[in-house]
């Protein structure tokens, strides 16, 4: 009945033209593997296949080593030893990886060959001028694609902005600058590029304001991608670490800044509620097993854990959509930009409540999400309203 009605949600959008889409978004270097890099992506990817489009996610390379000789002989060093080779000015510099980091990144490789079809390109002096006659449409986003710290040079920045496609088919999902204003010295190139966009729609409020204050033009606010698709969706693609004990109960913790010290107390409280449970500790590379996991093997961890406590914005999300009991702390590292998302996705779901700082020490393990659940289902309606009529060619 299931495999029935997809196809008959796919044979509607056939029947309004089937699109060849490219998704640019931040690839990140192996080192840098981000859960919720790669998660955004896979289901931006994933709600477009099932509207029956052709998706690809256009990984834009700024040196051509992926693809000589050199390149070759160096991820074939790396994949089958685990030796990371390195040329430079200083000579040949060979480093043997951590057994753990090398896992880790096959599991990140695993998963987007499987989950994530790639279409690898080398940029060079605007040489991609080719890829505006292989697609009928760009998406740029989700990630802080329009960061202007990261826009290293022109070729970087015309990347994100997509300019080596027809202005017509160029367009934003859930785009972030990661700022609150643009650099003077940037804005504008800024300006002329958001003018050259046929739809824009950012991640967060300061997005919008952005654009509204740079080329007096409305953005549309929608969903992280990661929210439009629902919990059934991602049980699908979950997976179990068969070296890891998940069947017991256990908490959570995810920061990506160190972990706060009054975390501690949070879970010494869990304890005398519930009494003593594992503790696995997500990040932290000393965890060695847990350090490891790929994204699948994340989203188990949220799902199947008793508490979770974090600093993630991802963490929150997928603890929110499958209704686990959270605490969120603030980043350590005072990453305001950061922490902004987090406070803009608790306030726009009405949960609050699950900042430590909010009281709630008595309540850890209340999840009653079904208010913002409730406008999560609204929001993800005019989120998908959005893509669907990326189609439309008429206005802006």
């Amino acid at each position: 009945m299931r495999s029935c009605l997809k196809y008959l949600y796919k044979l509607k959008y056939r029947m309004r033209g089937i699109m060849k889409i490219g998704i640019v978004t931040l690839i990140y270097a192996t080192k840098f593997d981000n859960y919720g890099g790669t998660l955004q992506n896979y289901a931006l990817s994933q709600v477009l296949s099932d509207m029956g489009h052709e998706v690809s996610t256009i990984a834009l390379y700024y040196s051509k080593e992926p693809f000589c000789l050199y390149g070759k002989i160096r991820r074939k060093l790396y994949c089958k030893y685990g030796i990371d080779v390195r040329i430079s000015k200083k000579g040949i510099q060979c480093a043997k990886v951590e057994k753990y980091q090398k896992k880790r990144n096959d599991n990140f490789l695993q998963f987007r060959s499987e989950k994530i079809h790639t279409d690898t390109r080398w940029i060079e002096k605007n040489n991609f001028r080719n890829l505006d006659s292989e697609y009928d449409l760009f998406i740029v986003g989700s990630d802080q694609v329009w960061n202007p710290y990261w826009a290293v040079n022109k070729t970087t920045f015309d990347g994100f902005f997509l300019r080596f496609a027809k202005k017509d088919k160029r367009v934003s999902y859930a785009a972030s600058f990661g700022v609150s204003m643009i650099p003077e010295n940037q804005i504008s190139d800024y300006t002329k590029a958001l003018l050259e966009f046929k739809r824009i729609s950012v991640r967060e409020d300061a997005g919008a304001s952005i654009i509204k204050n740079l080329c007096n033009r409305e953005a549309q606010v929608v969903l992280d991608p990661t929210l439009l698709l629902d919990k059934c969706q991602w049980e699908c693609i979950q997976k179990k670490m068969l070296n890891i004990q998940t069947d017991s109960p256990y908490i959570l913790t995810y920061f990506l800044g160190e972990m706060p010290e009054n975390a501690k107390d949070y879970i010494e409280k869990a304890f005398s509620i519930k009494g003593e449970m594992k503790i696995y500790n997500l990040a932290k590379q000393n965890e060695k097993d847990l350090y490891a996991l790929g994204p699948s093997e994340f989203i188990y961890m949220i799902s199947h854990a008793k508490l979770i406590l974090t600093d993630s914005f991802h963490a929150c999300v997928f603890s929110f959509i499958f209704e686990k009991p959270f605490i969120v702390f603030d980043r350590q590292d005072n990453t305001a930009d950061m922490m902004s998302r987090i406070e803009n996705l608790l306030k726009t779901f009405s949960i609050e409540r699950k900042y430590a700082s909010s009281g709630m020490e008595n309540d850890l393990f209340e999840a009653d999400y079904q208010i913002g659940h409730t406008i999560l289902n609204e929001k993800r309606k005019e989120s998908i309203k959005y893509l669907e009529n990326i189609s439309d060619s008429s206005g802006k």
